[in-house]
């Protein structure tokens, strides 16, 4: 019975977490694209690209290792719609910086 107990606890207290992980990314994602370079009059899906290599990268990555990502390296994302991120990917894969692509600062910080 105590066992049933701590797994109904823990089980509950990954769900909380996983809800608030899942919050925070998706409200870097409400944020407008910061790239600028291929936006268009259409509302495209934002995401979270990366301006420097991390040691996140690559399909499958999961969403508790990207949290914990940008938590410990908000300098290395910017938020781009679609056709941005697909532009950064193709053209500029890591330019190095935020601020090679004249961004100004580090907008991805959690408070």
């Amino acid at each position: 019975m105590a066992s049933d107990a701590r797994r109904d606890e823990w089980a509950r207290s990954q769900r909380k977490r996983r809800e608030r992980m899942g919050a925070f990314l998706d409200s870097l994602r409400r944020r407008p694209c910061e790239v600028k370079l291929r936006c268009g009059p259409k509302r495209y899906r934002r995401e979270l690209a990366h301006v420097r290599a991390t040691d996140v990268v690559g399909r499958g990555r999961g969403l508790e290792r990207r949290y914990f990502d940008v938590l410990r390296n908000p300098d290395a994302y910017v938020v781009a719609c679609l056709p941005c991120h697909g532009y950064l990917d193709r053209h500029h894969r890591y330019p190095g910086s935020r601020k090679a692509l004249g961004l100004q600062g580090t907008v991805l910080c959690p408070n």
